[in-house]
């Protein structure tokens, strides 16, 4: 079910950050791939879909996980 109307722009994938990626270099085997969402990662509250208002003008977001 699609609760947003095709002019709403709430839903656009610029204004939600679905998609992230490893960026811890000491882990060289994951760095800068994307993060598959499991639902060990979701539960544990550490990457969830966010807004990209507190993203605006930010180069580099740092989020170091470990791989589950």
């Amino acid at each position: 079910m699609d609760s947003y109307e095709k002019q709403d722009v709430r839903n656009s994938p610029y204004n939600i950050k679905r998609d992230w990626y490893y960026n811890d270099p000491s882990v060289l085997e994951l760095y800068g791939k994307k993060i598959e969402l499991t639902d060990a990662i979701i539960a544990s509250g550490n990457v969830f879909p966010t807004i990209t208002k507190f993203f605006y003008g930010k180069r580099l977001q740092t989020l170091h996980l470990k791989a589950i």
